[in-house]
Formats: C-alpha cells, sequence, structure tokens
C-alpha cells in the first residue's frame, strides 16, 4: 500500500490533527513540509490551505475529510465512536470547533498574541476583548460536557478530541491560559488522558523563534 503523505506545517492546529490521527491508527506517513497557498499545495488543496492529503491516487483537502478517510481505510482503533448518539455528538463538537472555536482561539486571540496588530506592537484588544469573552463561554460548555468523563464524548478518543486538544495546547500557553481555564475543573482533570498518548507527544509543534 502507498505510504500516507500530509502536507501543511507542523504549527498549524489542523495539521497536527491530522497527524495525531495518523499516529493513533498506527499508521506510518510523512509530514510533507509546504507553506499555505504555496505551488505544491495548490495541485491538491482547492483553496491552498493546509493539512492536504496524498495517499496513492487519493488526492484530500479539508481536515474533516483526511481525518474520516484515515479513520475508514486504514486499521487500528476506530476514532468514531459505534453508538449512534456518541457519533451525532462527536459530529456536533467538531463543527461547534470548525465553525465557532478556531475563530475565537485561534484567529482572534492566538494567532493576535503570536502575530500583534494593535498600537504599539501589542495584541489589539478590540479583537481579543470579545474573543476571550466568547472563548470563556466556549470552554465552560465544554467543561459541562466532560463531566465524568475521559475524554470529550464518554470515555473513548474520538475524532474531536484529536481537533480541540491542538487547540487547547496553545491556549494554555497564552497569557491568559491559566486563568481561562481555572473555573474548567472536568477539563483540567481530563488534560493527562490526552497529554499521556504518543499522538500527542510526537506532533508537539516547534517553539516560536
Amino acid at each position: 500500500m502507498a505510504k500516507l503523505e500530509i502536507y501543511g506545517i507542523p504549527q498549524s492546529s489542523y495539521v497536527r490533527t491530522a497527524r495525531m490521527a495518523a499516529i493513533e491508527k498506527g499508521v506510518d506517513y510523512d509530514l510533507i513540509p509546504v507553506l499555505p497557498h504555496s505551488d505544491e499545495l495548490l495541485e491538491i488543496s482547492l483553496y491552498g490551505k493546509v493539512p492536504a492529503m496524498r495517499h496513492g491516487d487519493v488526492s484530500l483537502c479539508e481536515t474533516l475529510a483526511i481525518t474520516s478517510y484515515i479513520d475508514d481505510v486504514f486499521d487500528g482503533p476506530a476514532l468514531v465512536p459505534s453508538d449512534r448518539v456518541e457519533k451525532a455528538q462527536m459530529y456536533s463538537w467538531i463543527s461547534a470547533i470548525i465553525d465557532h472555536f478556531y475563530d475565537a482561539m485561534v484567529r482572534r486571540y492566538i494567532l493576535q498574541v503570536f502575530f500583534p496588530k494593535g498600537p504599539d506592537g501589542a495584541p489589539d484588544e478590540t479583537v481579543t476583548g470579545p474573543a476571550l469573552e466568547q472563548i470563556k463561554r466556549q470552554l465552560s460548555a465544554v467543561n459541562k460536557a466532560m463531566l465524568g468523563n475521559r475524554f470529550l464524548v464518554g470515555n473513548q478518543l474520538t475524532l474531536a478530541d484529536l481537533y480541540i486538544a491542538p487547540i487547547f495546547s496553545y491556549l494554555g500557553n497564552m497569557p491568559h491560559g491559566e486563568e481561562l481555564f481555572a473555573d474548567c475543573p472536568n477539563i483540567r482533570g481530563a488534560t493527562p488522558n490526552m497529554h499521556e498518548r504518543q499522538s500527542y507527544k510526537e506532533t508537539q509543534p516547534p517553539a516560536p523563534e
């Protein structure tokens, strides 16, 4: 069988999600380092977004398509619950992460810290302020859902965990990180369940230069 290739940069939370899915399934893969919108990436990804994937004659873009393919095609532990309700809950969380969490947590907060666009080279508080309020509500919802659970959906690792864990990894190291998670005991209690996994350890992004 052809070797799986994942295209993107290791700093991307979505690239990390795809890589973690491959590792959880026990799939040998190559990370092909390419920047968003590069010519090489545009051959695979319609909008030049990372990650993209090649597996033999199959080329895919969009993280959900890639992670679903990895789970369906390769042997290894299932990353989608067999229970219909839990499966629906997993996809509900993934949709929320893609449509809402990523915007508030990454675009409007984390990237503002890494690449500040406010006065005097500081983060723009007109952007980060509202984002932080939204993030608090989002974390509260996750914390409530994780009561008594080891993972986001019950006690089984699912794709939803692979989407949120890379974002939480960045979020916890931001200036307000400790404060944001202070009122989330269920998230904090379950965090070691993810941090101890090989897929999490092997995909840690390089430290910012």
